[in-house]
């Protein structure tokens, strides 16, 4: 990509942003439901705010964060929109996550096979929550495929392998509390903006 060519940022109108806003929070709080049940425990869930972004932009916003070591859980869905998803945690959080779920301590500074496991269920729960939410306010059942974990240049990953003409990032950053323990991570919705907008403009029509 040059450094000439200019790339707008997705325009959604403030309708359109508050139904996503919804949406998201609808989705996170069931994502929290289902997480306590399996942990027995109160987990809250909060996303203070969501952002659309082109991919260059997430690309960019991503690259220049103070983060050298990162987990991301990675899922693709299809149906009325296409996509992939991502819940994208920092080493520290991604390893406090599997020991609070795990109720055990933490031992080593390297992510196991058995934490890495821990955090694929934690992201389908959660992605899974999110993309419910969206995928039954349009009234369509969404395909996913299974779960998969990057753990190098994760944000990168979840970009170059879309294939859509005009991708739109939605970020919504993540603040997850259990047992006095703060986590933050991120969820990242990759989809067409055509697609997303014809949708919710079809559900705030219906309304």
């Amino acid at each position: 990509m040059t450094e000439n060519m200019t790339i707008e940022t997705p325009q959604f109108n403030e309708d359109q942003l508050d139904l996503l806003q919804e949406l998201v929070n609808i989705g996170v709080g069931r994502a929290a439901d289902a997480l306590s049940q399996l942990v027995k425990s109160r987990i809250q869930l909060c996303v203070p705010e969501i952002r659309m972004l082109d991919s260059q932009e997430a690309w960019e916003m991503f690259d220049n964060r103070a983060v050298t070591e990162e987990t991301m859980v990675t899922q693709s869905f299809s149906g009325t929109i296409d996509g992939r998803l991502g819940m994208l945690l920092d080493k520290q959080s991604a390893l406090l996550l599997t020991a609070i779920l795990s109720e055990e301590e933490i031992h080593d500074d390297e992510i196991s096979l058995e934490q890495e496991g821990i955090l694929l269920e934690v992201g389908n729960i959660v992605l899974n929550g999110v993309m419910g939410a969206i995928s039954n306010a349009i009234n369509d059942q969404l395909d996913y495929s299974i779960p998969e974990i990057a753990r190098s240049n994760s944000v990168r990953v979840l970009l170059a392998d879309n294939l859509l003409d005009t991708p739109t990032v939605l970020l919504a950053d993540v603040r997850l509390h259990v047992e006095n323990s703060e986590i933050e991570g991120s969820i990242l919705i990759v989809f067409d903006v055509d697609a997303i907008s014809l949708a919710l403009n079809e559900i705030i029509d219906n309304a």
